[in-house]
């Protein structure tokens, strides 16, 4: 049935969709068993598949190419449709996205199937389409007549049908800049409209377009328009699965089950996988197809008998109905975040199923055969945020007061931010493939911690059963920027059934832990929406999970469901201080407990803050990955300056030449820093290449320094780095190539997310920032060491400094000292301070002057636990304390590689130098492999083994790595190839 909304806009006509020219031949898909609609059972027949479906364009722009009928997957979009067809080009290739834009912003198209319903559906039982998304606007219509629309790609819709034999099903896509600039005009919003340049053939607005294409009055996600980190594609298509679910007469199916989890200890407590007692109200939505007298069965599989239960049902009618199903769960395994379970950080994580069976009974209330059933996954956990709510005066180790904690211990949030996998979002197995891959790398390298961008989608189930299981916690924004919203009614109401539909999806996952209300808007700009309508319906549909009002924010002023926002303090841009507002009622404290978005100089961190939930250094593909998608005649260096026109292009970053950081200027941070060995000459491929390599040196460098400073101060408790992963090749925030090859930062965070951390403390050089870094704890030509734990446990450490010349690496001067830790986590201290000229005269008196220009350093620690784990050796990254760009014999390196192992999935090689080599970095072109380190600075004295092997298990191509090696170095122009 069309919405409130539609109506509001005018009749279903008022829409203009075209008429179709269609082309359709359907299959019978592929059903869940139970027979077609027979007896008590449900059945659902899933219309997914490639060879079933018909795409066919059903309006035409003048100036724009004419597109015949072809076959469409589902899930799918109409631009891999039309480019698997052959009629244009690969959407992400070059610059072909213009071409995509073209159409996808004018045009009008038709998804169309044959769907066999069964006898059943022309008689008593309810039969319904459901659609788990299409992106965006689109008139569903059945065999000709029109069933409903649909104006919210994040929502499932559900349409009854009637009729049964071969019936014709379809969907006809409106372009969402057509459909929200005719929402804007009937808003009167004709400013809105007046920019809307995307729609017809000619030039997209920019990578801004999402503020210049009324793109706020469409519930889609708003990074298709265009982001800084997001090329605009303005997708359309059915982008997840459709099903025809029949309810015979006389019977019941399931809608959803939510799983609401409390505990019986107080907030904050500590709990253990022997201490522990929840309270479990199961709420189960359900279906009829008549008047129905029936019975819910609740089964969970944990040991006690306490997880079953079951209720009588008795409905007069077709309908939806609700019942809240109650059982319990005492002394059970515990879900954990990666690394934090006390047991050992090789836990596995607990998970749990619960059955929930609906069965028709007889007048006398004997159960008879199984109408419908389901089983889903779930955890317990309790999650606190505190510092989140007013009147909050705890604190971690009476210094931080905002920061994560589950199961009644604090927790430091390390991870990263999530984009989109794909430009074209879909839900198809290779983009879930990709999705669990991502995730994966993210708990490799010891990440607990990752936050869903509200500028994407909110993620699949199968998104958060990998984060489930792989013990990943999940900060979920709301779907919504920081821009201006309409605040109509029937614009409310789609937003609140968007919330109602996604959190019942993902209620159940224990990975869900934080919920915000969007991503870098102030609430206080929009009350009406984000707090009364987005998140009043979050904690109403999941309270499971704690609600934030944005990311970034300063919390709530009192407990929730009374949202209210704290006072938005005014900020002095001088110091970055707040100077107004109290944070919690009752108190007179100024700087109000916050997470913070920062995009600082290299390596530092905001003032002030309390966790680091964005922040990041972008980077480009090496040249072997940006080759996949560059035309020919791109791939070579802009002189002097570094990128191409082609780079330009492909770049989502905010700065014009995206970012000239990173560019071959004189004064940019990457010439300041290293060595870049290019000049105006360098003209070509090999510039290119050598370009790209050091891009992604710099980003390791930044981050990580970043990430090390974050962990450094004892009033934070997260740093989460934009990005994990990157929605299309080319210059990007992500630590991961869109191919799923890892940059040499993914290789850096092995190290520095590690639970335990040795590294030095950067000097913060003297600056007039607008928004300040956090002031450094080590002076200016000072040497300082850090160390920092993540587990329980009393630890000593007895450590050593080591003063390296840079040409032979050699040991010039060291010292040793000890230092310990207690027992609470996380926890760091500051080990050693020292000035590093009085260092040099009396540590390192053969090789090393007191500039410093000659020498780094290195430092190591063998740490002695109170716990199980025994003894084991810990080492911080190399120390440049003069930068590599100025270092005193730094010179080429002559690198020897030789194969030292192979497997069937496996090889090793062993790298040896002559010389200092930092940032040695080994890349292949075998696809589906990883390296067990890489990036990492070689000294003469020690051949270093490096093993690449299948990510899967499966075989690995030996020939090809031989073939394909490249040994990037700081010290050589162009990357070695050893078996060329």
């Amino acid at each position: 049935m069309p919405s409130r909304w539609a109506a509001a806009l005018g009749t279903i006509a008022a829409l203009s969709l075209g008429s179709s020219m269609l082309c359709a031949g359907g299959v019978s898909p592929k059903t869940d068993g139970g027979g077609a609609g027979t007896g008590n059972t449900v059945t659902r027949t899933v219309l997914d598949g490639a060879s079933n479906w018909t795409l066919t364009q059903s309006s035409a722009v003048g100036g724009l190419p004419s597109y015949i009928p072809c076959p469409a997957k589902v899930p799918g979009s109409v631009p891999k449709a039309l480019f698997e067809s052959g009629q244009t080009g690969d959407p992400t290739f070059g610059r072909n996205q213009i071409d995509v834009l073209n159409y996808s912003t004018a045009l009008n198209f038709t998804y169309a199937t044959t769907v066999h319903t069964p006898a059943a559906c022309d008689g008593a039982a309810l039969c319904e389409l459901q659609f788990d998304g299409v992106d965006t606007a689109a008139e569903v219509r059945w065999n000709g007549r029109v069933i409903g629309i649909t104006e919210n790609m994040h929502r499932m819709y559900r349409f009854a049908v009637h009729g049964a034999g071969p019936l014709q099903l379809e969907v006809e896509i409106e372009p969402a800049t057509v459909y929200a600039a005719r929402v804007a005009m009937a808003q009167g919003d004709p400013g809105c409209v007046k920019h809307n340049r995307g729609v017809g053939p000619g030039s997209w607005p920019g990578k801004w377009g999402h503020d210049t294409v009324c793109s706020t009055y469409i519930r889609k996600n708003t990074g298709s328009f265009g982001w800084d980190c997001a090329p605009a594609y303005v997708s359309a298509g059915i982008w997840k699965s459709v099903t025809l679910r029949v309810t015979p007469a006389g019977s019941a199916s399931i809608d959803s089950v939510v799983p609401v989890i409390v505990s019986a200890a107080a907030p904050g407590a500590p709990i253990s996988d022997t201490n522990n007692s929840f309270a479990v109200a199961v709420r189960v939505v359900y279906t009829t197809a008549g008047p129905f007298r029936g019975r819910v069965a609740i089964a969970g599989s944990w040991a006690g008998g306490e997880g079953s239960a079951d209720a009588l049902l008795n409905v007069p009618t077709r309908g939806t109905y609700n019942i809240t199903v109650h059982v319990s769960a005492t002394n059970v395994p515990l879900w954990w975040p990666n690394g934090a379970n006390p047991a050992g950080v090789e836990s596995p994580v607990a998970l749990h199923s619960l059955s929930v069976v609906l069965q028709p009974t007889t007048t006398t209330g004997q159960p008879t055969d199984v109408a419908d059933a389901t089983n889903v996954t779930m955890g317990f956990r309790t999650f606190d945020f505190v510092g989140s709510v007013g009147n909050s005066t705890e604190t971690f180790n009476q210094k931080a007061p905002l920061f994560f904690k589950v199961n009644g211990r604090a927790v430091y949030a390390k991870g990263f931010n999530w984009m989109p996998t794909y430009v074209l979002p879909a839900d198809t197995v290779f983009d879930q493939a990709d999705k669990l891959a991502r995730l994966e790398d993210a708990q490799r390298v010891h990440a607990n911690t990752i936050r869903v961008w509200g500028g994407g989608v909110y993620e699949s189930d199968a998104f958060y059963a990998a984060a489930d299981r792989l013990g990943l916690m999940v900060l979920q924004d709301g779907s919504f920027f920081g821009m201006s919203y309409p605040s109509f009614p029937d614009f409310f109401d789609n937003v609140r059934e968007e919330m109602k539909s996604t959190m019942t999806r993902l209620a159940r996952h224990p990975s869900l832990v934080v919920v915000s209300g969007n991503n870098e808007g102030s609430v206080f700009g929009n009350i009406p929406l984000y707090v009364d309508t987005e998140l009043a319906t979050v904690v109403v549909t999941n309270p499971n999970a704690v609600v934030y009002p944005s990311c970034p924010a300063y919390g709530w002023s009192t407990v929730t469901p009374a949202l209210v926002p704290r006072p938005q303090p005014t900020k002095n841009k001088k110091t970055g201080r707040m100077s107004t507002g109290a944070c919690r009622e009752g108190d007179s404290v100024t700087d109000c407990p916050h997470d913070t978005h920062y995009y600082g100089p290299c390596g530092t961190i905001p003032n002030g803050t309390n966790m680091g939930t964005e922040f990041g250094w972008p980077s480009a593909d090496l040249f072997n990955v940006l080759a996949k998608v560059t035309p020919a005649g791109e791939d070579m260096l802009r002189a002097a300056t570094g990128s191409s026109s082609f780079l330009d292009y492909r770049s989502q970053i905010k700065n014009p030449a995206w970012t000239v950081e990173s560019m071959l200027y004189s004064n940019s941070t990457l010439t300041a820093l290293f060595p870049t060995l290019l000049t105006s000459e360098d003209n070509t491929r090999e510039g290119m290449a050598r370009w790209l390599y050091l891009t992604q040196v710099l980003q390791a460098h930044c981050v990580s320094t970043s990430i090390s400073t974050y962990r450094q101060h004892s009033t934070v408790m997260a740093s989460m780095t934009w990005a994990l992963n990157s929605i299309w090749t080319g210059p990007a925030w992500g630590a991961i190539s869109h191919d799923g090859s890892w940059k040499v930062l993914q290789y850096r965070l092995k190290h520095v997310f590690d639970d335990d951390l040795l590294s030095f403390i950067y000097p913060t050089p003297p600056n007039s920032y607008r928004t300040p870094p956090q002031p450094s704890r080590c002076p200016i030509d000072s040497i300082c060491l850090h160390v920092s734990k993540h587990w329980v446990g009393e630890a000593d450490y007895a450590c050593t400094i080591a003063a390296r010349d840079y040409m032979h690496g050699a040991v010039q001067g060291s010292i040793n000292f000890t230092s310990s830790l207690p027992k609470l986590q996380p926890v760091g201290a500051d080990i050693y301070t020292a000035n590093i000229a009085s260092w040099m005269q009396h540590s390192a008196p053969r090789g090393c002057h007191a500039s410093g220009t000659d020498c780094f350093f290195t430092a190591h620690c063998t740490v002695q636990r109170s716990v199980a784990g025994g003894t084991f050796q810990i080492s911080s990254q190399a120390y440049f304390p003069s930068t590599l760009a100025n270092a005193v014999g730094f010179g080429p390196a002559d690198l020897a590689v030789e194969i030292t192992g192979q497997t069937a999935t496996s090889v090793t090689v062993e790298v040896s130098t002559n010389t200092t080599t930092p940032f040695t970095f080994l890349a292949t072109d075998v696809p589906n492999v990883l390296f067990s380190d890489n990036g990492r600075t070689l000294l003469p004295s020690t051949p270093t083994s490096f093993t690449c092997a299948t990510r899967d298990g499966s075989p690995l191509d030996v020939g090809r790595f031989k073939a394909t090696l490249q040994v990037y170095s700081l010290n050589n122009k162009v990357a070695d190839t050893p078996f060329q």
